[in-house]
């Protein structure tokens, strides 16, 4: 057994370029790097111009691929890869990153090669099948003049080389729900990437947490991924014998990120062997031979973790480091290498030069073709989920019959007026809250997915939030025609189609602030429970200066600011005069006592509840002429509630597990 805290990285042989591309998007996560390198000094070093300068950042360069099992091309640069070439590297945990990386990847950050990562689990596509996933990414990543029959051909041979086409059509889902097994998923992870025809592939463990079986499937949709003439990389913990004689080469550090060994496994690891024997002797040290039978990895671990022998030592100034030297400065004066056409949809095409662009030479998707691609994966994630969709819809229907069996009477005085409007008010507020927190759960999944597509730059935040409004518009009105519909039929309002469709308007306006607010929480807190604890604190906020708990003239000064921000004021108000406007039923305000006796005081409804005057409700706050200010104002909260949600998707991004 391997000693705990160790880890195995397999990296592929990639070429210049397309090494520096993975290194810098690796390299990107990595919180601690630091320092500075100015950029025309890297561009003197590229060109030549300093021989000095040049060797010094080759050797960092170096440095770095030996300590993150990353190798450079042969020399010549553009020469297409005869097969793809395996590395492992065991290293262990603690192992600390100078800040001179930061340097190296300020260095790299010019690559134009193309390369896919991937770690961990897809976490997105929980709504669409297997095939489905994979074709949003290849729309989203491959070049926009792709032919739709090319697409569909590739994304199938995908779906082939990984051994996915039996279960094309299954829903991802989740493990519990009898969606994808855990190993499924792993392979579809690689199928997301793959979707961009990548040079250069990097997989984060990918054999974890699965059996022996299942892990030889997935080394093996590995191998059929580096027979297309692509580099992978990845990084394995505890290779089972098996496992580890299924690569070709091997990088071995030490604590501390010193290289033991850096070259061919051989046959049966003859090659690694036969090394780590001969630095033995070397060393005299007591390095136990390989038994017959034992796991190769776990015997390799001897010598890096030997306390009376430096085998990174005597590394250091072997025949192979230097060779290995050399073929990283010839590697750094060389040219660009071309990337992986995309030809006839197949994927075992060999490297032209000259037949494909350079990567980064044809633009990818418009924000218009993002936001329709993003618009159809959104809508077939909504429509595929009835937990939410369904929830929404069972509880407008539910809740709009039972507030309406509470007032079927008819208003007789203003007791009855008050009640109707305290309806309008505990219904719509009730309703929103269902519409905030209904939807954490469905966005918070969407927010891990949204970082892990993020990462791999599949598309911009801008048309993502967009998307997420027209998806949520038909439902948004759909079910506001439900609830007010089956509201209005039931208690004793007063009719015509223009007061109707006021309701449905300014109901739909506060839902929706509701909705998209509860969405905001979620991408600008760190996490769920964050978003469902205070999101209720806050709508409560705004219920208390909404002008139903107290009244516009009863608030404290220094609270009428929460008055005039507070959305549940404008869809009250809103509410409240437009169903009661011009409604000329009369109710017994009051009397004035004469000698005959108390002679009633009778006012109408429009007078009690919209209009100014010493009987006016809210005196004289809620007008008829508020009616369009407010309606325009919670949609305007809408609108700016997803700007705000934008800016955290494009610049914040809280970790996930």
């Amino acid at each position: 057994m391997a000693p705990r805290g160790e880890r195995a990285h397999i990296v592929n042989d990639p070429q210049a370029d397309e090494l520096a591309t993975l290194l810098e998007r690796t390299l990107a996560l990595e919180e601690s790097l630091r320092g500075e390198c100015p950029a025309s000094a890297i561009e003197e070093a590229k060109r030549g111009a300093d021989l000095a300068r040049a060797r010094d950042y080759a050797s960092r360069l170096q440095e770095l691929a030996r300590r993150h099992g990353v190798r450079s091309p042969r020399p010549g640069g553009r020469a297409p890869l005869a097969r793809a070439e395996s590395l492992i590297a065991w290293e262990p945990s603690s192992g600390a990153i100078e800040d001179h990386l930061e340097r190296v990847r300020r260095f790299i950050a010019s690559s134009e090669a193309a390369a896919a990562m991937r770690g961990g689990l897809a976490v997105a596509f929980s709504g669409v099948s297997l095939a489905e996933a994979v074709d949003f990414s290849a729309q989203l990543r491959l070049p926009q003049s792709t032919a739709p029959k090319q697409r569909s051909a590739y994304v199938r041979d995908i779906l082939d080389l990984l051994e996915l086409g039996p279960v094309a059509r299954r829903l991802v889902g989740s493990i519990a729900e009898g969606g994808l097994s855990f190993e499924q998923r792993k392979r579809l992870t690689m199928a997301v990437e793959m979707a961009a025809n990548p040079a250069v592939l990097f997989l984060d463990e990918p054999t974890s947490g699965l059996d022996s079986r299942a892990a030889l499937v997935v080394i093996r949709a590995v191998a059929n991924v580096a027979k297309t003439n692509r580099s992978v990389i990845c990084t394995i913990h505890q290779p089972s014998a098996a496992l580890f004689l299924a690569f070709d080469r091997l990088l071995l550090l030490k604590k501390g990120g010193k290289m033991v060994y850096f070259g061919e496994l051989g046959e049966d690891c003859a090659a690694l062997v036969s090394y780590l024997s001969d630095a033995a002797t070397s060393l005299g040290a007591g390095l136990p031979p390989l038994a017959e039978g034992q796991n190769p990895a776990t015997w390799m671990l001897t010598a890096a973790v030997d306390p009376d022998a430096d085998f990174a030592d005597f590394y250091k100034f072997s025949p192979l480091a230097k060779a290995n030297e050399a073929e990283v400065l010839a590697a750094l004066g060389g040219s660009a290498p071309t990337r992986n056409p995309l030809l006839g949809g197949g994927l075992e095409a060999p490297l032209l030069d000259g037949d494909a662009p350079p990567p980064d030479a044809e633009p990818g998707p418009s924000m218009a073709t993002e936001f329709l691609i993003l618009s159809k994966k959104m809508a077939i994630t909504y429509w595929r989920s009835p937990a939410y969709n369904v929830a929404r819809l069972m509880v407008s229907v539910i809740v709009s019959v039972f507030f309406g069996s509470c007032y079927t009477a008819k208003i007789t005085d203003v007791n009855g007026a008050l009640g109707r409007s305290g309806l309008l008010f505990v219904s719509t507020y009730f309703m929103g809250v269902i519409y905030m927190v209904t939807g954490m759960p469905l966005v918070a999944a969407e927010r891990a997915a949204f970082y892990r597509e993020q990462s791999s730059s599949m598309y911009r935040p801008l048309p993502y939030a967009m998307a997420y409004v027209l998806v949520e518009i038909p439902y948004l009105v759909v079910y506001s025609f439900i609830f007010c519909g089956v509201l209005f039929g039931i208690v004793d309002m007063y009719g015509g189609y223009e007061k109707f469709l006021w309701y449905v308007a300014i109901y739909m306006g506060y839902v929706s602030f509701m909705c998209f607010f509860g969405q905001f929480l979620v991408v600008a807190l760190p996490d769920e429970a964050s978003a469902q604890a205070i999101g209720p604190s806050v709508s409560s906020l705004f219920s208390l200066f909404s002008g139903f708990v107290i009244a516009p003239a009863k608030m404290p000064s220094f609270w009428m600011f929460m008055y005039w921000i507070s959305p549940c004021h404008y869809f009250f108000e809103g509410l409240v005069v437009t169903q009661f406007h011009g409604v000329s039923k009369e109710v017994v305000v009051g009397a004035i006592p004469t000698p005959a006796g108390p002679v009633p005081v009778e006012v109408s409804l429009s007078t009690l509840l919209t209009g100014k005057g010493p009987f006016s409700k809210f005196n004289g706050e809620f007008l008829w002429e508020h009616r369009w200010t407010d309606l325009i104002f919670l949609f305007a909260m809408v609108a700016a509630l997803r700007i705000l949600s934008t800016f955290f998707l494009a610049f914040v991004k809280y970790k996930t597990v």
